[in-house]
C-alpha cells in the first residue's frame, strides 16, 4: 500500500542545532534550545503543531513548494514558528529520490523553526485512493505506527552537534482538516490511482492524522546556521542540510 514519506517532507523530516551536547533545556552557553515535546509553544503542543506543519506542506501546489524546490523556503510561512522538511516521497518508491540536498534558507529574527526527523501522515482521502472504502482513525494511526517504526538511523545535528535521543520528540497528532489548492500535489507524489490523474481534487478535506519526530528550536542568534537531518526507510534514505541565515533584529 502506498504511503507518503516526508524525510523533511510527507512522511520524514530531521533537524538539529547546536553548542555542547543538546539537551532539552537551554544550558548557560548555549545559542539554541530545542523544546521538550511536553512543552506548548504560543498555546499550541507538539501535536498540533504537526497537524499546522501538514496544513502548511498541503496548502501549496508542487510547482511552488519548498518540499520539491519550485520555491524559497518562506513560501506559505506566516507566524511565529516557521516550518522545514526534506523532500516528499511514497514509502514503497524507490524511484522517488529523496536523496541527499541542501537548501538554503533566510529566516526572519525571532522565529521558531519545526521540522519533523520523519513524520508519516494518512487521510481518509488517501485512503480511498488506495481502493480502502471504509477506513477508521484506528486503521489510519495503526499504518502511521508501522510507517514510524520502519524508520531507521534517524539523526539531526544543529551547527555540526548532535541531537540526542531523537526518539523522545516522537508525537501523534489530533484529528485534523487539511486543504488542497489543487490535485496536483499528490499526483507528484504518485498517490493518484492508476488511470485517475485527476483523482484528487482542490478543496478542504477531513479526517487525517499525523505521527512523526519533530523538533521545535526556539530562535536561533543572527548569523548563519547549518541543520543536518537524517533518516532511512527501506525504499529510499534521506540526508537534507540547511544552510540557514537568521536576520539582525
Amino acid at each position: 500500500m502506498l504511503r507518503r514519506v516526508v524525510l523533511g517532507a510527507f512522511i520524514a523530516v530531521t533537524l538539529a542545532t547546536g553548542v555542547a551536547t543538546i539537551t532539552p533545556a537551554r544550558a548557560h552557553d548555549a545559542a539554541y534550545r530545542i523544546v521538550p515535546l511536553n512543552e506548548i509553544v504560543y498555546g499550541r503542543t507538539f501535536g498540533d503543531w504537526a497537524a499546522q506543519w501538514w496544513q502548511w506542506a498541503l496548502s501549496l501546489p508542487a510547482a511552488a513548494h519548498p518540499l520539491f524546490d519550485t520555491a524559497d523556503c518562506s513560501a506559505g510561512q506566516s507566524g511565529p514558528v516557521w516550518f522545514l522538511g526534506g523532500k516528499f516521497c511514497a514509502t514503497n518508491n524507490p524511484n522517488c529520490a529523496a536523496g541527499v540536498g541542501t537548501r538554503t534558507c533566510a529566516v526572519p529574527h525571532g522565529k521558531y523553526l519545526f521540522i519533523p526527523i520523519v513524520n508519516s501522515d494518512d487521510s481518509y482521502i488517501e485512503e480511498l485512493a488506495y481502493g480502502n472504502a471504509e477506513p477508521t482513525l484506528a486503521y489510519m494511526r495503526a499504518v502511521l505506527t508501522s510507517s514510524l517504526d520502519g524508520a531507521t538511523k534517524l539523526s539531526a545535528s544543529i551547527d555540526g552537534l548532535p541531537v540526542r535521543d531523537v526518539l523522545r520528540y516522537r508525537e501523534q497528532s489530533p484529528v485534523f482538516s487539511f486543504t488542497l489548492p489543487s490535485g496536483d500535489l499528490f499526483t507528484a507524489i504518485g498517490e493518484a490511482p492508476q488511470g485517475q490523474p485527476d483523482f484528487f481534487k482542490a478543496g478542504a478535506y477531513y479526517p487525517i492524522v499525523d505521527e512523526g519526530v519533530y523538533l521545535m528550536i526556539e530562535p536561533l542568534r543572527p548569523g548563519k546556521h547549518t541543520i543536518h537531518v537524517h533518516g532511512e526507510f527501506p525504499a529510499f534514505i534521506l540526508d537534507m542540510a540547511y544552510d540557514i541565515t537568521v536576520a539582525t533584529p
